[in-house]
């Protein structure tokens, strides 16, 4: 998704078949749901942090080098179903943004942890997941990209997609919908929203709230993920199957033996697929290549981001469900550099 990715500068296949070394961060009781992303990190200083979010309406943040809990808050009145980063590049402000069952949205100043925004949904629907993103232009003087503003993206509970401006103020909404990701056509230089209902995944353009492509997926859908023009989907039969989104046309798909729980990016061109049975799988995107296959670490990954981690690499943040309504959160990465 178009979270804080950090990806390696360059693409090194040794770095995925050697990812075997897993270390627990913290454990909590699991306050999981089918949608809660409850973790988010980013790189600043030197430093990798990682946010938490826990059972008890709190936010953790973490210094991964030291493994040293640096600050504890409480952010929302109920269960925090969602918790991302942003950097705000025209004030230079590292934000969180999180959601909650209490029907809010609010976004954070990490510096300080002070309140920026709140948003409150007046309907019965609380909100799933929330995203800042920015509207990207290019200056055709000197062809350069540009921000022009940013948005507040969010899913609620009742299969709504609403937009808002970086003011709160509501702008527009999407019905019958399960929000993915968003895709920017480099063509027209638009931003589709790309979700799932009905067995399909379908895309609109932001600013009209018009349809403009549908992909026929043929079973119910649990995960779709974007990499580069390539759609990637997975639903519960375990059909793991890719698209060309410029084409409108299916690619390649595989058969696993499980569902599939959730899609995670790696870099430009490989992705992991988690799966229920806890296994996770490797692909190259293009070709739909197993290049690895790790043994499951607990029941199942719930949710997942790419990481470079401080002497290891790249790896792999996780978190899911494990000994008896424990929810743990851990770390795969590689052996260390020698240096």
């Amino acid at each position: 998704m178009f979270q804080d990715f950090n990806s390696p500068e360059e693409e090194d296949l040794e770095f995925i078949t050697k990812l075997n070394r897993f270390e627990i961060i913290t454990e909590n009781i699991d306050s999981q749901n089918s949608y809660a992303q409850n973790f988010c990190h980013f790189h600043r200083g030197g430093k990798v942090y990682l946010i938490w979010a826990t059972k008890d309406y709190f936010l953790e943040i973490y210094d991964l080098q030291v493994k040293f809990l640096i600050l504890r808050i409480k952010v929302h009145d109920t269960q925090i179903n969602s918790c991302h980063y942003f950097h705000d590049a025209k004030s230079n402000r590292d934000l969180i943004i999180t959601t909650s069952d209490d029907k809010f949205i609010k976004i954070w100043n990490f510096q300080d942890f002070s309140l920026i925004l709140k948003i409150e949904n007046d309907t019965v629907a609380s909100f799933r997941n929330a995203f800042i993103f920015a509207e990207i232009s290019k200056n055709l003087k000197d062809e350069k990209l540009g921000i022009i503003r940013y948005y507040i993206i969010s899913e609620l509970s009742d299969y709504v997609v609403a937009l808002y401006d970086f003011n709160g103020k509501f702008i527009k909404k999407v019905k019958d919908i399960t929000f993915f990701d968003l895709w920017h056509c480099p063509k027209v230089n638009s931003c589709q929203l790309v979700g799932s209902y009905a067995g399909s995944v379908k895309l609109y353009n932001l600013k009209s709230g018009e349809l403009t492509k549908e992909f026929k997926c043929h079973g119910v859908l649990v995960e779709a993920a974007l990499l580069n023009d390539v759609l990637i989907t997975g639903d519960e039969e375990g059909y793991l199957r890719t698209y060309n989104i410029e084409e409108n046309s299916l690619m390649d798909e595989v058969k696993l033996d499980s569902k599939i729980i959730h899609i995670t990016i790696w870099d430009i061109e490989y992705f992991f697929a988690f799966l229920e049975n806890g296994y996770i799988h490797c692909y190259e995107a293009k070709t739909l290549t197993n290049v690895k296959i790790m043994n499951p670490i607990c029941e199942k990954v719930t949710y997942a981001e790419s990481i470079l981690y401080q002497n290891f690499g790249p790896g792999l943040i996780i978190t899911g469900p494990k000994d008896f309504e424990k929810s743990m959160l851990g770390i795969i990465t590689s052996e260390p550099h020698i240096s």
